[in-house]
């Protein structure tokens, strides 16, 4: 927990079909018991996300949502955050784009 009821996580690798099940059950695993406020992903090591993944993520943003939870994405490459606007993603309710973890810590900070 970064500040209470906020996580902070990082996945290691591009997001596609073979890995973004483990992505997805990492988070939900997050808001088990206390369920927190927010969930940040560092997505710095994330260098392409594939439709299995833009799939699996509008629905975990979709769950998310729904318990209340606000998903942050932040240190999208470029290239990553174009795929994820081509696939509809960031226009997503419940999905904040930041450009550092620092700027989608703020509003919880206080």
């Amino acid at each position: 927990q970064a500040v209470p009821g906020v996580y902070i996580y990082r996945f290691q690798a591009a997001l596609y079909y073979a890995n973004v099940a483990k992505f997805a059950a990492e988070l939900t695993s997050l808001t088990l018991g206390n369920p927190p406020r927010a969930i940040i992903v560092d997505c710095s090591a994330i260098a392409d996300v594939d439709v299995t993944a833009e799939q699996e993520l509008t629905s975990l943003v979709g769950r998310l949502h729904a318990q209340g939870i606000a998903l942050y994405l932040t240190h999208l490459a470029t290239p990553v955050l174009d795929q994820l606007t081509h696939y509809g993603v960031t226009t997503l309710e419940g999905l904040n784009i930041e450009e550092r973890t620092h700027e989608a810590l703020a509003p919880f900070r206080s």
